[in-house]
């Protein structure tokens, strides 16, 4: 008898009230430490009977330790793999947020060099404004001026001086 054979035969006896007393086989021995191990049966009372715990009767609802074993392998692996993509998951989204601080830096980069072009230009227009109205104002003096004096008065000299403060 294999230990998962010996296993099954304890369980099966303890669930069916049989005696389970401890036999002289040494695999016997070996396979009720092993159902004691796994926590599939307990010792209660003070005549130290021995019962199936609740694995105990998961066992026994399984069919056997080996299909038993295997069921709880195949949970473990299945949650392994739903830990795994959850974690994939997680580094992720971590990539992503990454990505978007990342891009949220270089948008307030840009609004400030945008803002810092807007203000010299709107300084750099005032100091051509201030240039142009100048402009007008010797303009509109010559002009004034011009208008001032016949027609007549105005020589070549005079003209050329006019020329020459432009």
């Amino acid at each position: 008898m294999t230990e998962s054979e010996i296993i099954d035969e304890i369980l099966n006896a303890l669930n069916e009230n049989r005696d389970t007393s401890v036999k002289d086989d040494p695999n016997y021995r070996q396979g009720l430490g092993k159902a004691f191990s796994y926590k599939l049966i307990e010792i209660r009372g003070k005549f130290s009977f021995t019962y199936p715990t609740e694995k105990g009767y998961e066992v026994i609802r399984e069919g056997g330790f080996d299909k038993w074993k295997q069921t709880k392998e195949k949970q473990a692996s299945e949650l392994h793999q739903a830990t795994l993509a959850s974690s994939k998951a997680t580094v992720d989204a971590e990539g992503h947020a990454e990505q978007s601080k990342n891009s949220a830096w270089v948008a307030v980069v840009l609004t400030a060099i945008s803002l810092i072009v807007g203000i010299y230009q709107v300084w750099n227009s005032n100091e051509q404004d201030k240039k142009v109205n100048a402009m007008q104002k010797r303009v509109d003096t010559l002009d004034s001026l011009l208008r001032l004096l016949p027609q007549s008065q105005i020589t070549k000299a005079d003209s050329m001086k006019i020329q020459k403060k432009k």
